[in-house]
């Protein structure tokens, strides 16, 4: 037998007649040949190791199994992985765990702490920068955000990002006492779900990086971890200090019950940009420049707006990359309004009941839109449909551009200018557009259409766009920071006689601009001087009306969820497995008698890795299961 095992078809027993696996397609899933790399790793004399054996490395590691399949998926990662590889091979140990060290590196994972929230999402952020081209972008989903119970793991929501192409990282987070009570937590790469929708337990298959393996000097067995998912609704809280919250999440059980609760998600999923065109038909394009190989989503994606709806006049992806929303004007005989397009079925739906003819729009980090309606800006609740009015807020100028910065949760509103003597004004508000804002006067003169998009590092600098120069005819970029107060110009990018409809910061802090309708792609070169990015994904491409770009984003709260509750689990609760090649139940590498007493002793148990045929129950049928399997062998 070769070392790189692969799970096959699992067949389905179901009073004693064979089921096809594709009765069940639409609520179940998996993912075959993610690795499963151990965590655990000392040093040794040739051996790379972590700090302190990585004992806290759970977030990692379960986060770099995703990274080595995208590296046998087209991101070879130069540097780092250099796939495609065998990564069950020992020929690989040491580079998985260099790689292991410089990803714990980025993500600040302490030795004796773990991994933060916050850590895990910059580390995987500079890791896709340095290694991955940028080619992916994330999304970090807490139950314990301002909204958790929308963005709380699930089997619907796991089956909701495989489906939309993406890569799923969760963690649990173990809970006890009343009202439940989080003091630890411990990360998994998720690689399917069996749900056979008939009352049964949703059975969630998983890679575990904490290995039971002796050896922390070899790379273990590939194994699929198992738990049967149970759905508790209870008051939940990060720590005995902060307020609790009446959530539904999906505990992680086999025959006992746990304190183990899902509730977050980091989702990997490739680079998108939304163009809302000025077309007959297929007027939303979702487009994915790059798609790893096996992933599902085509390049373009085409949805239909309703139709009597006017143009498009803005659009943004949602943060959680689920759905988009756009902004229409006076159609015929449709209304101008705010509308959301559901990621998986293209279907648009009215996000608000008669706003107030709403022509620019962005969204915050926990489900909340910012539409400049007239000359003011207005905050809504998306949480339901209609959303809801939360604040309004008046600006002395009208507004003409809104963004929301994501370093520091605050609006950024881009006046139009005084119809006498004076200066476009920019204005800094909190998330809720209350309290005084922050007002200084941008210190270039533009016209025409205006943008403004916040600096990807610095909270305190953004960049504008507009017409500009001696005669007013040409594209202009402005990147302003403050300065002892005072806003300034640090960098400026000129296109003359020409106009720019456009601007989006990419996470790398270089630019795509829409000019001429077509969208340019920026980067600065060794000398500093803003060039043609090479090899670009994006540029050349047209955007004959609205284009924005996704970004990775999150709703981790760092002012709450700290401390011990979300320090990593050393030693945490070791649910039932077996190695990829489910037949090969002692994991020895050959198929023999041995496997039928392993199988036959995990059943008597009543181990979940018994439950061949994943009905929930352990019946004859589990056997007939086994037997079936280890006739077809592995691969």
């Amino acid at each position: 037998m070769t070392s790189s095992l692969r799970v096959a078809s699992l067949p389905i027993l179901a009073a004693g007649v064979l089921v096809s696996q594709t009765a069940f397609a639409q609520n179940s899933w998996f993912v075959e040949d993610v690795p499963d790399f151990d965590q655990r790793r000392s040093a040794s004399t040739g051996i790379v190791g972590l700090p302190a054996d990585g004992g806290m490395y759970c977030v990692p590691t379960s986060t770099l199994n995703w990274f080595a399949y995208l590296a046998n998926r087209g991101t070879p990662q130069p540097g780092t992985l250099a796939g495609p590889r065998d990564w069950q091979s020992q020929d690989n140990y040491n580079r998985v765990g260099n790689t292991l060290a410089t990803l714990g590196t980025l993500m600040l994972t302490h030795p004796q702490d773990g991994t933060s929230g916050a850590g895990q999402n910059a580390g995987a952020h500079l890791y896709n920068l340095a290694f991955c081209g940028n080619d992916f972008i994330f999304a970090d989903l807490w139950a314990l955000g301002k909204k958790g119970q929308k963005h709380a793991p699930s089997p619907e929501k796991f089956l909701a990002y495989h489906n939309l192409g993406g890569y799923i990282q969760t963690s649990y987070g173990r809970y006890s006492g009343s009202p439940l009570t989080r003091d630890g937590g411990h990360a998994l790469t998720a690689i399917g779900v069996w749900d056979l929708t008939s009352g049964a337990y949703p059975i969630f298959q998983f890679r575990d990086p904490w290995t039971n393996n002796d050896s922390f000097f070899t790379q273990s067995t590939f194994r699929v971890s198992l738990a049967a998912m149970t759905s508790v609704s209870s008051f939940f809280r990060a720590s005995s200090t902060s307020s609790a919250k009446f959530l539904n999440l999906w505990r992680l059980d086999v025959t006992e019950v746990t304190g183990n609760y899902l509730d977050s998600m980091f989702v990997i999923m490739p680079a998108l940009g939304i163009f809302g065109l000025g077309l007959e038909s297929g007027e939303i394009q979702v487009v994915r420049p790059f798609r790893p190989t096996g992933n599902p989503m085509p390049e373009v994606q085409s949805f239909d707006k309703p139709a009597t709806t006017g143009p498009i006049l803005d659009i943004a992806p949602a943060w959680d990359l689920l759905s988009y929303y756009y902004v229409t004007a006076q159609g015929s005989p449709a209304k101008p309004n705010l509308y959301r397009v559901d990621a998986l079925t293209g279907q648009s739906v009215a996000a608000l009941d008669n706003p107030f003819a709403p022509v620019r729009l962005s969204l915050g980090r926990e489900d909340d839109v910012y539409l400049i309606e007239g000359p003011n800006v207005t905050r809504y609740d998306l949480d339901t449909t209609p959303g809801v009015k939360l604040a309004q807020y008046n600006p002395p100028l009208p507004a003409a551009a809104i963004a929301y910065n994501d370093l520091n949760d605050r609006v950024l509103i881009l006046t139009a200018p005084p119809t006498g003597p004076g200066s476009r004004r920019v204005l800094g508000l909190p998330a809720t557009l209350a309290g005084a804002p922050t007002d200084r006067a941008l210190p270039v003169s533009l016209s025409g259409e205006v943008h403004i998009c916040p600096d990807m590092a610095d909270p305190d600098a953004f960049w504008v766009s507009g017409r500009g120069g001696l005669l007013g005819l040409d594209a202009l970029a402005y990147r302003i920071e403050l300065d002892r107060g005072t806003l300034v110009v640090s960098d400026t990018v000129t296109y003359p006689r020409s106009t720019i409809t456009g601007l989006c910061v990419t996470a790398e802090n270089g630019l795509i601009l829409t000019v001429n309708d077509t969208l340019v792609e920026l980067e600065k070169d060794i000398r500093g001087n803003w060039v043609n990015k090479v090899g670009s994904r994006w540029a050349g491409r047209r955007a004959e009306g609205r284009f924005s770009l996704a970004r990775s984003r999150t709703n981790f709260d760092p002012a709450t969820m700290v401390g011990p509750g979300f320090h990593n689990i050393l030693d945490p609760f070791e649910y039932p497995s077996h190695p990829d090649c489910y037949a090969d139940c002692d994991g020895d590498g050959d198929l023999n008698i041995f496997d039928f007493l392993c199988f036959q002793n995990k059943f008597a148990v009543r181990d979940l890795a018994a439950d061949c045929d994943l009905d929930g129950r352990f019946t004859i049928f589990d056997f007939l299961c086994f037997q079936n399997r280890f006739s077809r062998g592995c691969e």
